[in-house]
């Protein structure tokens, strides 16, 4: 008997995976701080060149001889540039003396604890001296401030603040880094599911076949040997060949005995002899006749895994294309994708052989690519149609194969299927519909291609249903 993997391979995967999300995480984290720090410049460029502009249209009010503290509009004019540009925290103009006249983006309570920093002092006296560039810029209290003299003949009547904070920036790349959420999640479930179809049609289920044949011989009364029908690669599948072989070399060795004892039994004249022969065949029980072996027999061995990628990637796009339509509250077009994927559900399970349907199911991908465009609807109930079709040939397969699934394994399958439909759905709003459905495709593709383009899966799945019978694989 073949025993399920060790609790510690499972715990080792468990780990495997949490390393990965934890490896994610920090490079997340990673990426954001590089970024801010890059960013931090470009912000400080930007709100010296803010400053520039505002500093250039105070001093055309200044020339025409109008004070500084008199000057109209500026109360509006400085709560404008923060509304209309998110990356501006605040814009203030003070005196000589910092003390604030205009202002906006920003309360007085917050602000003039900032204008009474040493700090901002210092900068403003330094912008008296020297060019202000973006290095110039001081961060108080979370803000990085560019300061700027105004001047009015020659000597200092106010300065211009404009001030960028780094908090924003922070929570916005954030924001940022979790639109990429869905995608991420999306792109993670579908490498577990790769990884564990790899290593049951890889390794666990080639392993159980050989066994359950070894247990099979083991039993056998010597009038029949099963063997093996398909072959993994490597050495899997080079036990399997000499499996195959030492129960041909078996039968032979049987053939030979009874041959043997057949020519005993008529060349010996000797009646106690022939008795003592022919009893020694009867007990072997190899058959009533000279040349007559063991019945060598192959039986359908369908597996769960020739329909894993299958069932996941239907069952995501089965699960995509209405929730994405719910997202966007057109309830008709939710009831007729539902109406449709249902339809190519019961097509599958109940009329087209499973063959056909596989064929069917890139025929509509195409079709929905050729309608990409010119119509709206009809590309996603395509899609939709799709979908259901290969989530019921994926049941077809299993039934007609007599196919044993576990619930566990199904329950699985069926919530990494909705959970990936949910994703890809939720996706749409970064990577856009058209990107979303080019994605769809793809998978749906491959759902069919994944049995299409495996020898063994495709000679089952074209295998008519009455002429296969026998013992199948079960999900673990």
């Amino acid at each position: 008997m073949i025993r399920r993997p060790p609790l510690g391979l499972l715990l080792f995967c468990l780990l495997a995976v949490a390393a990965a999300l934890l490896a994610g995480a920090a490079i997340v984290l990673v990426a954001v701080d590089r970024a801010e720090r890059q960013f931090e410049t470009v912000l400080d460029e930007k709100a010296l060149s803010r400053a520039l502009r505002v500093r250039r249209d105070i001093d055309l009010a200044l020339g025409l001889r109008i004070p500084l503290a008199e000057i109209r509009g500026m109360w509006d004019y400085t709560a404008q540039i923060p509304a209309a540009d998110p990356d501006i925290r605040f814009v203030a103009v003070t005196d000589a003396a910092l003390q604030r006249l205009y202002y906006g983006g920003i309360g007085k309570e917050r602000l003039d604890p900032l204008l009474a920093d040493p700090s901002l002092e210092a900068a403003a006296r330094a912008s008296l001296k020297a060019t202000v560039t973006p290095a110039d810029a001081v961060t108080i209290g979370g803000f990085s401030i560019v300061t700027l003299p105004l001047l009015k003949d020659g000597e200092p009547v106010g300065f211009v603040l404009v001030a960028a904070q780094r908090k924003q920036l922070r929570e916005r790349l954030y924001a940022q880094a979790g639109k990429g959420a869905p995608l991420t999640g999306l792109a993670l479930l579908l490498v577990l599911e790769l990884a564990g179809f790899a290593y049951a049609a890889g390794y666990r289920e080639p392993l159980q076949r050989l066994g359950w044949l070894l247990e099979a011989a083991e039993r056998s009364d010597g009038k029949q040997f099963e063997l093996s029908g398909r072959h993994a690669g490597g050495e899997l599948g080079a036990a399997m060949f000499r499996f195959n072989a030492l129960m041909h070399r078996a039968g032979r060795r049987s053939e030979r005995f009874l041959s043997y004892a057949d020519e005993v039994r008529r060349a010996v004249f000797e009646p106690s002899v022939a008795a003592q022969v022919a009893a020694q065949a009867e007990q072997a029980e190899w058959g009533a006749g000279a040349g007559r072996g063991p019945q060598m027999i192959r039986r359908s061995d369908a597996r769960p895994s020739d329909l894993w990628p299958a069932l996941v990637l239907g069952l995501l796009v089965a699960a995509a294309v209405p929730i994405r339509f719910a997202g966007l509250e057109a309830w008709a077009a939710l009831a007729g994708v539902l109406a449709i994927e249902l339809a190519g559900l019961a097509a599958a399970l109940l009329l087209l052989p499973v063959g056909l349907g596989l064929i069917a199911v890139p025929v509509l991908v195409v079709l929905a690519a050729v309608m990409v465009g010119t119509a709206a609807l009809a590309p996603w109930l395509l899609l939709g149609l799709a979908g259901g079709l290969l989530v019921g040939l994926a049941g077809r397969y299993a039934r007609g194969h007599g196919l044993r699934l576990r619930r566990l394994w199904l329950a699985l399958r069926l919530l990494v299927g909705l959970a990936c439909g949910l994703l890809a759905s939720a996706a749409a709003g970064l990577i856009g519909d058209s990107t979303v459905m080019a994605g769809l495709a793809v998978a749906l593709a491959l759902g069919a291609a994944s049995m299409l383009l495996r020898p063994a899966v495709f000679r089952l799945a074209f295998a008519s249903r009455r002429g296969v019978s026998g013992q199948s694989g079960e999900a673990d």
